[in-house]
This record gives structure tokens, C-alpha cells and sequence, in this order.
């Protein structure tokens, strides 16, 4: 999905995400801006890719997400809470119970990250 707004000069783009199917992992890549409007799509997603991940680990890539408000943010600690890890720069992932809660970036309880799986 992908939307972009042109007027006066400014350029406001909404959120995109692709889904990279693998093997070892299932990556929910983000970009652009997350807003409470994208929420209800990105929870069918959530739904499909749980039915169909088995052990597989699920990554939300978060790497390119330039902005969020509160219900994209809320979104982002749900699906942790569920078992999602969280990828925002290119360090190691760890599991989310050994996330930081003090890290920097868009989603500070939710960061820590890792390389694309």
C-alpha cells in the first residue's frame, strides 16, 4: 500500500510494508509513516502471518518507519507483547524479553534490532 500527497511543494507519504516470506524468519518491512488508519491492515497481516509462520521467527523491520503517532506505537508494543522482534538499526536481535527498554529510536521500549533474516 502506498500513497503519496503532493501540495505547495510538500511531500507527505503514508505507510507502505512489504512482507519478505523466508525460510528461517518472516519480515514485516514498514516505511514511510504509521498511523492509527494503517492499524486495522497491518492487524489482518499480523493475523495472516501468524497462521501460517509455525516456528519461524517474525520481525517487524522498522528501519525506514520515519514517524508514528500513539496508536502506530501501540500497534508496534501489541505485536511485541505477542512475540515479534523488533528491528530498528543493524545490530544483533535479541528475543523480546531481552529487548531494552532505554534504547534510542521511533519505538525506545520496543528497540533493539537486527540485520534482514
Amino acid at each position: 500500500m502506498s500513497l503519496i500527497l503532493e501540495s505547495k511543494g510538500f511531500v507527505a507519504t503514508k505507510l507502505r510494508y512489504y512482507i519478505h516470506d523466508r525460510v528461517e524468519s518472516c519480515r514485516l518491512e514498514l516505511l514511510g509513516s504509521l498511523n492509527a488508519e494503517d492499524v486495522p491492515e497491518l492487524e489482518g497481516c499480523w493475523r495472516t502471518v501468524k497462521t501460517t509462520v509455525g516456528n519461524r521467527t517474525v520481525i517487524l523491520d522498522l528501519r525506514h518507519l520515519e514517524s508514528s503517532d500513539d496508536a502506530g506505537r501501540r500497534w508496534v508494543m501489541a505485536m511485541r507483547a505477542e512475540g515479534a522482534k523488533i528491528m530498528e538499526t543493524g545490530e544483533d536481535i535479541q528475543p523480546a524479553s531481552k529487548q531494552r527498554s532505554g534504547a534510542s529510536g521511533l519505538f525506545s521500549a520496543a528497540s533493539h534490532s537486527t540485520q534482514p533474516q
